[in-house]
């Protein structure tokens, strides 16, 4: 079995990699120093890693049964090849793309919540659930994303958009879908707050 693997690749290329972390490790800690830093967390196996600070981008890569915390980041959030994955944002993430993963639980913060601009991408991909903060209390609550959206038109007069009452409503405002597989390319917003 190939060993755990830590390292930052200083400039031009900025970028922390992270390979066959497991449980052995503990919690793993990144703290990223620089808002250029990139993250790429590979084949880790029911690893617990935690991103302190603000980083650029994130990219996690066939891993198993796994949690990935993070502060901040400036561009996206990607979760590709995966199974089982627990990922929480604990302040801003402007998206996250979840691609060809079975089994992925996101936990969003309130300042996405309320983020008009935020989105989640998700393409070939079963099992992904999203919990956030809901009602005076600020309780999390646990909401199912569709593994299929119906298109939405843009022009409505030519082609009305067709209902979304199978949808599991409501998920927050702030909350997109963005479906890969349709020609139209529409982005799905989920209204039921």
């Amino acid at each position: 079995m190939p060993e755990f693997k830590l390292e930052f690749r200083p400039a031009p290329i900025n970028k922390w990699e992270c390979e066959f972390a497991t449980k052995e490790q503990g919690v793993i800690e990144i703290t990223v120093e620089s808002f250029t830093h990139s993250i790429y967390i590979r084949k880790a196996d029911d690893a617990t890693i935690v991103v302190k600070g603000k980083c650029n981008s994130i990219l996690v890569d066939d891993c198993n049964k796994s949690k990935v915390l993070i502060q901040s980041c400036m561009s996206t959030f990607e979760i590709c090849n995966c199974k089982r994955m627990q990922v929480q944002v604990q302040e801003s993430a402007p998206s996250i793309a979840i691609d060809k993963t079975d089994g992925c639980l996101v936990y969003l913060s309130e300042e996405i919540v309320n983020n008009d601009a935020f989105s989640i991408t998700a393409s070939k991909s079963s099992e992904m659930n999203v919990s956030f903060p809901f009602g005076p209390d600020g309780d999390y609550t646990e909401k199912p994303l569709p593994e299929q959206v119906a298109p939405v038109h843009a022009h409505p007069v030519t082609a009305p958009p067709l209902p979304l009452t199978h949808l599991p409503l409501p998920i927050p405002s702030a909350v997109r879908i963005q479906d890969q597989h349709r020609r139209w390319g529409a982005v799905h917003h989920l209204r039921g707050l």
